[in-house]
């Protein structure tokens, strides 16, 4: 899914069930391609087909995303402990901030554990 503040994006996941079947590690990827920042345009703004106006764009960025999860049987309960990692490799990047604000600072890399049971 792409996130607020990315002009368009492309994401993907990919997901390959793991041995035993009661494991699973998907990843997912999401490519932005950049908004306009906070900076007016100037003498340099251009309006052609191929004029992309860095200088009004945060830069592009590519961020990871990944999990990874195992069900096992507790009597008659299932426990299925869950990790999931943001932006894996920790990059920094910038996204256009909501509407006329200038642009913010992207989330770093965050880590989330979660455990469910259930029946």
């Amino acid at each position: 899914m792409c996130a607020q503040g990315r002009a368009s994006c492309i994401s993907f996941r990919y997901s390959r069930p793991c041995c035993p079947p009661q494991a699973a590690a998907p990843a997912a990827g999401i490519y932005g391609s950049g908004l306009i920042n906070a900076n007016d345009p100037d003498s340099t703004y251009g309006r052609g087909l191929f004029d992309f106006n860095k200088h009004i764009h945060v830069d592009p960025n590519f961020i990871v995303n990944a999990s990874a999860g195992y069900s096992f049987a507790v009597g008659s309960a299932i426990v299925r402990p869950q990790l999931y990692v943001d932006n894996v490799f920790n990059k920094k990047y910038l996204l256009k901030g909501a509407f006329f604000s200038g642009a913010s600072v992207g989330r770093p890399r965050s880590l989330q554990v979660r455990v469910s049971i259930g029946t």
